[in-house]
């Protein structure tokens, strides 16, 4: 799947450019047109981590399962197959934007104030 950024219209020729070759096969094609958001920053995931991290020590889970559980709770399940065979398993964190991680933080903050945790990113930088 090719994706492009439109941010001018020397980037729109150069898409179009590469479009037009494609539609003039005559095979049919889906083009879907939505606004750029920024892909989730590399502080947001290292902050992200360290709330987990917090996590895992009070707790004395595995981080990699806390992630999971919160991933669970937060973002909620997607459906994959494997070997033919429907699974289900909780949404990543890698193809969320920078409001979407926003979002997941504040709630995982939200979670971590109920259990009584806190948490300073200078304490677990």
């Amino acid at each position: 799947m090719k994706q492009w950024v439109l941010r001018n219209e020397a980037a729109l020729n150069r898409a179009f450019g590469e479009i037009r070759p494609l539609i003039e096969e005559g095979r049919p094609y889906h083009l879907i047109f939505k606004r750029y958001t920024r892909r989730r920053s590399v502080e947001q995931n290292s902050r992200m981590w360290s709330m987990l991290t917090a996590i895992a020590d009070y707790s004395g889970d595995d981080v990699q399962s806390v992630k999971e559980e919160m991933c669970r709770r937060y973002l909620g399940m997607e459906a994959y197959k494997i070997l033919g065979m429907a699974r289900e398993r909780p949404r990543g964190t890698s193809g969320l934007n920078v409001e979407e991680m926003s979002d997941l933080m504040a709630q995982i903050e939200v979670f971590m104030s109920e259990w009584g945790l806190t948490w300073g990113e200078e304490e677990h930088a």
